[in-house]
């Protein structure tokens, strides 16, 4: 019975480590995204040059 429980209790921190790590990933490429849009509105702005947006 113990046995069985703690490999329980092991994949739960294994399922709740990968949720973690993916997280984390998703967190950087949105920070790495919102960092390249501002290094292109400020060199646009550096440049004078018109930005170009969706309507």
């Amino acid at each position: 019975m113990f046995i069985i429980v703690k490999c329980e209790i092991y994949k739960l921190e294994m399922e709740s480590e990968q949720v973690f790590h993916y997280f984390a990933q998703s967190l950087y490429r949105v920070v790495c995204v919102r960092d390249a849009i501002d290094r292109s509105v400020e060199t646009a702005v550096r440049r004078n040059s018109p930005i170009v947006t969706e309507k």
